[in-house]
């Protein structure tokens, strides 16, 4: 909020801006994905996914009955990041044509085809959508990620095991370092999943005041 407010007051605009939380259970990556020798385990906390996307569906619901054409701009990190594109890919075009720009940060849904990386969460698909069915509308390789590039910024640090930069799809070793280096954002390259409040999280703002305000 700081970048945004800090782009906004020296571009001169003194449009109102609200700020809205989406509440979602505190959920730990252990009671999501584990594993056991050789083989991954999927956890029992994957319905928290949805509760986050219902809860985002009624704020971004209620913004656009009270507020009419407002502009709205999303942020996410982590699974909030997973719950902006689960939300983006179920819900309909009018309601998503109020959203003017998204910024997400360490993605468990993060795609680079050129690279071979992904999410954990993309690449533990098989076994989650046998778990849950609604996770089918997420992982079709072929469409672009991330939705509309045009309107979403999506930073993943290399050797993020949540998002998978620089592992090659190599999704055992990711969900072990993920398990590993989850403590503190290290300066040697440890535990970069926790280092995007420190470094992204301010050109994502900007970013963001620019997609809401730059136009108007």
């Amino acid at each position: 909020m700081t970048a945004y407010n800090r782009w906004a007051a020296e571009h001169g605009h003194s449009h109102e801006t609200s700020y809205r939380w989406v509440n979602y259970p505190n959920v730990s990556l252990e009671q999501l994905v584990s594993y056991s020798g050789n083989e991954i385990v999927i956890g029992a906390a994957t319905d928290a996914f949805f509760d986050a996307v219902d809860s985002l569906s009624g704020i971004i619901e209620t913004i656009q009955k009270e507020c009419g054409s407002a502009k709205v701009v999303l942020a996410g990190y982590s699974f909030g990041a997973m719950a902006i594109d689960i939300y983006l890919a179920s819900t309909n075009s009018s309601a998503t044509s109020a959203i003017s720009g998204v910024a997400l940060y360490g993605d468990p849904l993060w795609f680079d085809r050129s690279q071979g990386d992904k999410g954990l969460a993309r690449m533990l698909r098989d076994i989650l959508i046998r778990i849950v069915d609604r996770f089918d509308l997420l992982f079709d390789d072929e469409e672009a990620y991330p939705w509309s590039p045009d309107l979403v910024r999506s930073v993943c640090y290399a050797k993020d095991p949540v998002c998978g930069a620089g592992f090659h799809s190599n999704a055992l070793d990711q969900v072990h370092q993920a398990l590993r280096h989850m403590s503190s954002c290290g300066t040697s390259g440890v535990g970069p999943h926790l280092c995007y409040a420190e470094h992204a999280a301010g050109s994502g703002g900007s970013f963001l005041a620019e997609r809401a305000l730059g136009g108007s």
